[in-house]
This record gives C-alpha cells, structure tokens and sequence, in this order.
C-alpha cells in the first residue's frame, strides 16, 4: 500500500556552523528541494504489510552526495521499525535513478527530518499541525510560511545557546545528537530526554539548550490533531560540525 507522507517535520539543524545549501538540480531555493524530495518519497515509500501498529515517529535522512551530484549513500536514522527504515532507505537512495541530481561542487551532506504519521488500519489520513516555535504567531500567511519562520526562529535559539563542548573539540567528535521532548497543551516543554547519542559532552550540551526552554518558561505553539489542541512529542536534531 503506498502512503503519502501528509505530515513531516522538515528540520535542518546545522549547530555551530552553517554548511552550504544543498540543492536538486533546477532548484534554487531549499524550499524548492525540500518540496521536490517530499513529493518524491511521498509518492515512493510504500507502506510494509507486516507492521501492526501505527508509526508516529522522526527519523533523520542523509544523504552523502559526490562532487558530481551522485548520492553516494544514505543513512536513515531514527525510532522506526526496521521494515520501514529499509523501505525509506530505498527510496531515498533512489532519488539518483528517477532524474534527480544534486547541484554541488563539492563533497556534500544533504540533511532532512521526516515525521512519519501513518495509521495502520485506515486510509484516512488525520490532519495534523505539529508544534512551532514561538515568534511567528502574528506574522500571518499560510501553515508552510509560519512553520519557516518558527524553523529559523529555533535554528536562531539553538545558535545563541549552543556551545560545542572542549571534549568534542579535542577529540574531533561530530554528528547528531537527538532530543525528544513534548509539547504540552499550554505549549510548555517537559520530559526532554536523548533517543541518538554523540558523547564527548555533546548529549549533555543539546539537552542543556531545551532545558534552558523550560527554565526560560518559553511557550511553544502547541500541536493539534483534527483541529484539537494536544499534547504531541517533538524530535530536535542537534548536528554538531567543526569548521
């Protein structure tokens, strides 16, 4: 059966530096790329017969690009169960074999979070709004533009608060640490915890950022299922990358 991936969480978190944009060939924006890649694992990724529960999860995609645009591998990271993470793997390193090219000059990491939302035992899909960070409320405009500018106001705040522990700088350590949290119905954050580990003080430094969201008291836009507001949990990638 395939799916169609209605409700992701598309969140490049490039911490301490900045890598170049990666872009699909005929892109110029990453808005264009993002949206190209969805459409594609939306249309491709088909759902395993043998799972028996709903998938509400995030994983993390990597794709590792060569100087002339190739996707050389891909790695998928993330609480999902392997039959799907095999099937997502797939398509996604099949991007090269449909007309899809990256536009680089150089040894490349393309980075994206998919939320994965699929019942099991309906076709229906339920409509969904994950939470935002705080800051873009009145801007107005449409749920994709609110969730770019909440995704840049958190990127902003991870920037500002983030520091790269001197164990990681002495031992070249880098990656991605992932920190799962909720978002409760008042829009407090509670219950963060690390579901990916880098070590070298870079768990304790991630999960000291959205401790800091509690100690601040910072209220997040909270999530909604079927236009109801709830409690919904939130996974942030925290990429760790020497210069």
């Amino acid at each position: 059966m395939k799916i169609s991936l209605y409700c992701f969480l598309l969140l490049f978190v490039c911490s301490i530096s900045v890598e170049a944009q990666v872009n699909i060939s005929g892109c110029s924006s990453e808005d264009c790329t993002n949206s190209k890649i969805e459409r594609f694992l939306g249309a491709n990724i088909i759902y395993p017969s043998d799972l028996t529960e709903t998938v509400n999860s995030e994983v993390e995609i990597l794709w590792n690009i060569s100087e002339d645009g190739r996707t050389e591998s891909v790695d998928v990271n993330g609480d999902i169960p392997k039959s799907l993470m095999l099937e997502t793997k797939k398509t996604a390193l099949a991007i090269h074999d449909n007309g899809m090219s990256w536009d680089v000059s150089k040894k490349s990491v393309k980075s994206l979070i998919y939320r994965f939302n699929i019942p099991v035992s309906s076709d229906e899909q339920v409509e969904v709004e994950y939470p935002l960070f705080p800051g873009c409320e009145n801007m107005g405009g449409d749920m994709n533009q609110l969730k770019s500018c909440a995704d840049t106001k958190l990127l902003r705040y991870l920037y500002t608060n983030l520091n790269y522990p001197a164990q990681a700088r002495r031992n070249s350590v880098q990656g991605t640490v992932m920190i799962k949290f909720m978002v409760n119905e008042d829009g407090s954050v509670s219950d963060p915890e690390v579901t990916k580990s880098l070590g070298s003080g870079c768990d304790e430094a991630a999960l000291t950022v959205v401790e800091n969201m509690i100690n601040q008291d910072i209220r997040w836009t909270p999530g909604k299922k079927d236009g109801k507001i709830v409690a919904m949990p939130f996974t942030l990638p925290v990429r760790f990358k020497l210069h």
